[in-house]
């Protein structure tokens, strides 16, 4: 009955939200939904929702839409419509293959709604950032830090309502592995601004963050802080090439010394003597990496019926689960949603993208965090449901909102805010 009243109270606040959206300030918006969606799930991973998830999720889902949708100034750059259009077109063509393949349902509508709601979220956070390019930087950076300090202080006092089995610590999050990720992006854009800015405080927030990730004991999650800060220092043109080996050496004697001061030095166990053909010859294991082989493998047999436009957005999350479970892997879920033609699309889209960031490391601060962004996506992604952890998508498109911003109307950078110059004196 409390939930229920609960539940009442937030669609009551939604409503209210969604009549006075036309003057609340884009950033309180995009920060408030970003924040909130961090805290939707928080109870999941252990005795159940504490708070009605499914609704919250859906409403601030719906509400990023609605946000973006509305004319306000500035408008988005031509290159960054086209784009928008471009998603939202491959959106709903994957939409009809899933209606086709499986008939229209909620699950039809699930989906779509949710991923164009992290399309919203950049789009939120790109005008934003082009209005206000400093306050935009400072609220990416903050906006994960009380998810951050809850996971910290739940892992500290051992509460059972931030924990997960296994001694993990899950925060907020529906699972420590959604949690690994979300902390991950946090970690690495702060401590990447704070070291670009000469911000004390940036840093420390990326510190939390870093130590949130490791109380999670997720390996994926570990590995992808560890693959965007490095990407950070090696990437980064204004560090010599003596600092930047010090630096490296460094950073792997605390990552050394904290993993094996962790519980998670017994995870790596699972790595040692593990045996991808024995496991892929009998289908089945325990050992969860040697299971996500397994699972890849079901995935990508089912694949070859439909190879060319694939089964539609979300089918890998309900109509096919081979192993009960999703695919667990990035490339493996874009191959079996998209197909073919999908995943060749969609991979030109980022090398294109890539490209420019490469090229314009040396000129912006932004585009060098955003790149190490992007290392820990693929490297996390690669083993873990990253597509499908909607906080971190939310964080992560906010991040290319803000750090993909600052260019002048032919497409040029424009120079580093006034406030990082001072900074940096």
């Amino acid at each position: 009955m409390a939930l229920d009243g609960v539940g009442y109270v937030l669609v009551l606040g939604a409503v209210l939200l969604l009549v006075l959206l036309p003057i609340i300030p884009r950033s309180t918006i995009v920060v408030c939904i970003v924040g909130a969606r961090s805290f939707t799930d928080i109870g999941a991973a252990s005795a159940g929702s504490l708070l009605p998830s499914s609704l919250l999720s859906l409403g601030l889902g719906v509400l990023a839409i609605i946000a973006a949708l509305l004319p306000t100034e500035p408008r988005l750059y031509k290159g960054d419509v086209a784009r928008v259009w471009l998603l939202g077109a491959g959106v709903l063509a994957s939409t009809a293959i899933f209606c086709l393949r499986f008939g229209i349902s909620a699950e039809a509508v699930e989906e779509p709604v949710r991923v164009a709601s992290i399309i919203a979220i950049y789009v939120l956070a790109r005008r934003e950032a082009e209005a206000s390019p400093d306050r935009s930087i400072t609220q990416l950076v903050y906006v994960g830090l009380p998810a951050a300090l809850i996971l910290c202080l739940g892992f500290a006092s051992q509460n059972p309502i931030l924990m997960s089995s296994g001694a993990r610590a899950a925060g907020s999050f529906s699972h420590p592995n959604a949690a690994a990720a979300f902390l991950s992006i946090a970690a690495v854009i702060a401590i990447g601004a704070g070291w670009s800015s000469g911000r004390r405080k940036w840093q420390i927030v990326g510190i939390i963050a870093a130590l949130g990730t490791l109380f999670t004991l997720s390996l994926g999650g570990m590995l992808g802080l560890v693959s965007g800060l490095l990407t950070f220092v090696l990437m980064n043109a204004k560090f010599s090439l003596s600092k930047k080996l010090a630096v490296v050496l460094g950073f792997t004697g605390a990552v050394y010394f904290a993993i094996s001061r962790s519980a998670l030095i017994d995870r790596l166990d699972e790595i040692r003597g593990i045996d991808i053909e024995g496991a892929l010859s009998s289908g089945n294991s325990s050992n969860s990496l040697e299971w996500r082989f397994i699972n890849w493998s079901e995935y990508l047999e089912i694949w070859r019926e439909q190879p060319f436009f694939g089964f539609g957005i979300g089918s890998s999350y309900g109509e096919v689960m081979p192993l009960g479970g999703p695919p667990h892997s990035l490339f493996v879920q874009f191959l079996f949603e998209f197909g073919i033609i999908g995943a060749v699309m969609i991979a030109i889209m980022f090398a294109a993208w890539l490209r420019t960031l490469t090229s314009q490391r040396r000129k912006d601060w932004r585009a060098v965090v955003m790149l190490s962004c992007v290392t820990l996506a693929v490297i996390n992604g690669s083993e873990s449901n990253l597509f499908g952890y909607t906080s971190a998508m939310y964080l992560l498109a906010f991040a290319v909102g803000v750090l993909g911003s600052g260019r002048s109307r032919d497409g040029a950078l424009d120079p580093t805010p006034a406030s990082f110059r001072t900074l940096r004196k």
